[in-house]
């Protein structure tokens, strides 16, 4: 309870202590009370209220930036990205995790080298894109990671100025579904480069069982589940500042 408010937090990871550890035998029920907005997973994607709240980073730090896409006020930025694995993150709400749904990413992206000038991607090993995966976790004390790349850009379009978009979709799978902890993250572009984001979304698309009878499916592209985890594969930093 929050200020008299009923708060529950978006994701709850289970640690056991050996047998003998906990005295006498016990249960432990945990109810969930039911999932928030599902529509929408991303928190405070705009930065408007010149607020980190509801970011992370998996390592280097994070901050508000002036300036946003399409003119508004603020953006968030990463900070001391000494590799290329370190970036900006979130943990979405488990209880909306539900196998089968569609999500649609969608976010504004900026790159700046570190004397200040545009960095252009070009997606090859030279000059990599910026992607956005989900860390799938299961367990605390030794966890089993798994990763899935939900959002790409192929190149950077030189007729949009500064900003660029980032767009993707994925289907919620059975590992996604039960994990303790599902976090949306930002990589691969190259160490010291500041990824800067803003309107960030994470839309629920038409369920499976929302679907008028007399429609189709909204169609999904499928994306790669990745089978190692990213190069330098972040620590995740339990600070949401640098």
């Amino acid at each position: 309870v929050l200020e008299n408010q009923a708060v529950w937090p978006v994701f709850v990871e289970r640690s056991w202590e050996d047998v003998d550890g906990c005295g006498p035998a016990f249960s432990l029920e945990i109810d969930e009370n039911g999932p928030g907005n599902c529509n929408q997973l991303i928190v405070n994607g705009d930065a408007e209220g010149n607020s980190i709240d509801g970011w992370w980073h998996t390592a280097g730090g994070i901050s508000v930036v002036e300036g946003g896409a399409d003119g508004s006020s603020f953006s968030l930025s990463s900070q001391s990205r000494d590799y290329s694995s370190w970036g900006i993150a979130q943990f979405l709400d488990t209880r909306c995790m539900d196998e089968g749904h569609n999500y649609m990413l969608q976010a504004s992206v900026k790159l700046i080298n570190q004397d200040g000038s545009i960095y252009t991607c070009t997606n090859n090993a030279v000059a990599p894109c910026p992607e956005a995966w989900l860390r799938s976790r299961v367990g605390t004390t030794n966890p089993v990671d798994s990763y899935h790349t939900i959002g790409t850009m192929s190149s950077w379009a030189t007729d949009t100025g500064d900003w660029n978009s980032m767009t993707g979709t994925f289907t919620v799978t059975r590992e996604q579904a039960s994990a303790g902890s599902v976090l949306l993250a930002w990589h691969r572009t190259p160490a010291h480069v500041k990824v800067i984001l803003d309107n960030i979304t994470l839309s629920l698309m038409q369920s499976p069982s929302s679907m008028p009878t007399n429609k189709s499916p909204t169609p999904v592209n499928p994306t790669s589940l990745a089978t190692t985890p990213p190069s330098n594969t972040p620590t995740f930093s339990p600070y949401p500042t640098s």
